[in-house]
């Protein structure tokens, strides 16, 4: 899974794991039984070692009757949309943006315990993301900074120590969430009662469609 603009590519793993951390939800691609496409928005989480999507539901559905014929999924998280319009001429108009499109094998998850840790994930993820809102780590005013491209040179010190910073928060709020979930009330009959999708990375790359100037 490669861009055909190789300049726009994004590979850099560290980058990557910024820009889906950075983010909540994802537009998920199956196919039915049937064979045809679907696609549907779902929140997610990101594990620690940046290698598993963690996603949860209903106890039914379509997305889970197409997961059980077709375990083989795809995503795409895009980020930072924004309107670039021009009048003379309007070919040139455009938006910008940075997406992330990956692929991956899709199982919904049985384990009470190993449920318990997905949908901690989530949440850890989840409160990381609003905590950059308000907080961001990245220099001027939050904008990912991102070195793109097979010619590309190392992010600024700043920004990667901010990178480090995001993934430091992720990693205490999941500590945080990992001790209080389990005592919480209800909590385990929640978890037991929602479908909980794990996703096993298997290809994962970026692009970004022009600079955010």
């Amino acid at each position: 899974m490669h861009a055909r603009r190789a300049d726009r590519e994004i590979v850099d793993p560290v980058q990557l794991t910024a820009i889906l951390r950075h983010e909540v939800l994802l537009h998920l691609g199956l196919l039915t039984p049937e064979g045809n496409p679907y696609v549907v928005p779902l929140n997610y989480g990101l594990s620690e070692d940046g290698k598993t999507l963690y996603l949860h539901g209903a106890s039914a559905g379509k997305k889970l009757d197409c997961i059980r014929h077709h375990s083989q999924v795809s995503f795409d998280v895009t980020q930072r949309r924004r309107l670039a319009v021009q009048v003379d001429p309007y070919c040139r108009s455009t938006t910008k943006f940075t997406s992330v499109m990956g692929a991956g094998e899709a199982t919904r998850l049985t384990d009470p315990a190993e449920k318990m840790e997905a949908f901690s994930v989530i949440m850890a993820h989840i409160m990381t993301y609003e905590g950059l809102l308000k907080e961001p780590v990245v220099p001027g005013g939050g904008d990912l900074v991102l070195t793109t491209g097979p010619q590309a040179g190392p992010l600024p010190d700043p920004v990667a120590a901010g990178y480090r910073q995001a993934e430091e928060r992720f990693r205490a709020q999941l500590a945080h969430v990992r001790a209080t979930l389990p005592g919480q009330t209800g909590m385990e009959g929640v978890v037991a009662q929602t479908a909980i999708m794990r996703i096993a990375l298997t290809q994962l790359t970026g692009k970004t469609n022009g600079h955010f100037d």
